[in-house]
């Protein structure tokens, strides 16, 4: 009798086992989709933290508070990325569609949350919309979401192919990432706007603007691949 016979008599014989295994796959999904709720959640208290910019100190406060709620979700969300691949290895439950829904979770969480935090909380409303300041942090904002997506599909790709992607580009260990990790870089962002929530229009038009550069410089560095 061969072994996997064997083994579907066993799985016939003891339901019971066989239902715990298939519930143990559903535990790393449960913190990639606490991930993606973090993100979520983080994108709404950005819009609605948006709509209370403007106008006297208290709206400012309570824009504040909208943003440090969204700052400390993206934080919870980075320990359910770490724990969600770890447990996933632990019970030996790692599945493709589980791979790829972690890459999405990041892509929501680390890539548009934090952009769209930087926006409203930093240049969206310190800069004068319609000029080339304001522009040009819009767009560096966009292509902060675009570097980290190409990231993680640089990294599943060169991951997953069992030859050369190309002449000098052999597979990557899972391991090992090619470049700064959206979560680091998606948690640095979130970290600053937590430790200091109030917008940047509160501290003054000269102000406001000499911190959204500095903003948009250390978006810039972030989204450099670094190899």
């Amino acid at each position: 009798m061969s072994i996997p016979r064997l083994r579907l008599e066993e799985e016939y014989r003891n339901p019971q086992r066989r239902g715990l295994k298939k519930g143990l796959y559903l535990i790393p999904s449960l913190f990639t989709a606490g991930n993606i709720l973090m993100g979520f959640y983080a994108v709404m208290s950005a819009i609605r933290g948006f709509l209370y910019v403007s106008g006297s100190e208290a709206n400012l406060a309570r824009a504040s508070v909208y943003f440090d709620n969204g700052a400390k979700a993206i934080g919870l969300a980075v320990l359910f990325d770490m724990l969600d691949g770890r447990i996933a290895r632990m019970t030996k439950t790692t599945t493709e569609i589980g791979i790829q829904l972690d890459s999405i979770a990041d892509i929501v969480t680390f890539g548009l949350a934090p952009a769209v935090l930087a926006y409203v909380w930093g240049y969206g409303s310190s800069l004068a919309e319609g000029s080339d300041l304001h522009g040009l942090a819009w767009a560096l904002s966009f292509m902060y979401l675009m570097c980290g997506g190409f990231r993680l599909a640089r990294f599943n790709v060169q991951a997953s192919r069992p030859r050369p992607l190309a002449e000098g580009t052999t597979k990557v260990d899972k391991k090992y990432f090619v470049g700064l990790p959206i979560p680091v870089a998606g948690g640095l962002i979130a970290a600053i706007i937590h430790y200091t929530p109030w917008p940047l229009v509160s501290y003054g038009v000269e102000r406001a603007e000499i911190y959204s550069i500095l903003l948009m410089a250390l978006l810039g560095i972030l989204e450099c691949p670094h190899g």
